[in-house]
């Protein structure tokens, strides 16, 4: 998904050239790229997203410029719910639906979840998350949670539940890194 911004004035004073807030409901923002001048005074930015949440959401850029004040523009997303055969779908019948390098190996446990802060537990599976989806703090039906262990820690991939499709495999790589 690309955001474009055409900007009023060759002078900003924004204190960074760049200085927008991305904001979103219902989407999680997976990876960036940088903002790149494509043309005078037009800026232009990429984003990798996956739909989380079912329902009505948006993503929104805002900045508040003292030339013009605050301004933003939203982009409405619905997420519709899942079709039988899709990511969803193949997640919550228990199939993890994307490629992981190689080595690792997934698990995967279902049941209610219970959230203390950052860390969940379903089943007798207990981790930390590095983000959590405001819904599971409230949800009383169950979950599959996909896991996959290195260097003796495990990491969480992917939560499917009622409503909800969140997503960690980005964040392997920053693991591994770090």
């Amino acid at each position: 998904m690309g955001i474009r911004v055409y900007k009023d004035h060759s002078n900003c004073t924004l204190p960074h050239p760049f200085d927008y807030d991305i904001t979103v409901e219902g989407l999680q923002i997976l990876s960036e790229g940088p903002w790149q001048e494509i043309q005078p005074n037009v800026i232009e930015k990429w984003l990798v997203v996956s739909l989380a949440e079912e329902g009505e959401g948006h993503l929104m850029i805002s900045k508040d410029c003292s030339k013009e004040g605050y301004q933003e523009a939203r982009m409405p997303v619905t997420v519709v719910a899942p079709s039988d055969g899709g990511l969803w779908a193949q997640g919550w019948k228990g199939a993890y639906p994307f490629e992981l390098p190689e080595g690792l190996i997934v698990q995967s446990v279902f049941g209610i979840p219970m959230l203390s802060g950052a860390d969940l537990t379903v089943g007798d599976q207990r981790l930390r998350l590095p983000s959590v989806p405001t819904e599971l703090g409230a949800m009383v039906s169950p979950v599959r949670v996909f896991t996959t262990t290195r260097d003796g820690e495990v990491i969480p991939l992917l939560i499917v539940g009622e409503g909800l499709f969140w997503r960690y495999d980005h964040l392997l790589d920053r693991a591994q890194a770090g």
